[in-house]
């Protein structure tokens, strides 16, 4: 799939003092940013329709997990989900800085139970939402 039919750009995102490269797809301009995440086996991709449609309205940003699409790490194989987690946090904050603007989070399946984790954590200020499809998740004492 050609990304440049559905998004406005691609771009790698090397997070400091490491040695991982993430692999993010960019549209729009305006407005806050839909971070999406994407299931186990696929890409950053996966969202480029929705891309295509929301992108007149947010911000939309679709990346690459680790071990998938064109993302490099030092460990393509740990697919923990705190590595996951940390990968996320990590990406979010080399693009915006702290606080970010405006994000919310969309994830499905894998990327889903990710977005919960980064969410969990209170590591990104500027939450404003959560959107999870197709995901199994344990009951976590926090969303009591």
């Amino acid at each position: 799939m050609d990304w440049s039919a559905y998004f406005d750009e691609e771009r790698p995102v090397a997070i400091p003092n490491t040695e991982d490269v993430f692999n993010v797809y960019m549209a729009g301009s305006e407005g806050p940013v839909v971070f999406c995440l994407h299931g186990g086996g696929y890409s950053g991709l996966s969202f480029a329709l929705a891309a295509n449609q929301i992108k007149g309205k947010a911000r939309v940003v679709a990346m690459d997990l680790r071990g998938h699409g064109k993302s490099s790490t030092s460990d393509d194989l740990d697919l923990s989900i705190e590595t996951l987690t940390n990968d996320v946090i990590a990406v979010i904050r080399t693009l915006y800085g702290d606080p970010p603007p405006a994000i919310i989070l969309v994830g499905h399946s894998m990327g889903g139970s990710v977005a919960v984790h980064v969410a969990a954590r209170r590591a990104i200020r500027n939450l404003h939402g959560l959107v999870v499809v197709d995901v199994v998740e344990r009951e976590q004492q926090w969303l009591h």
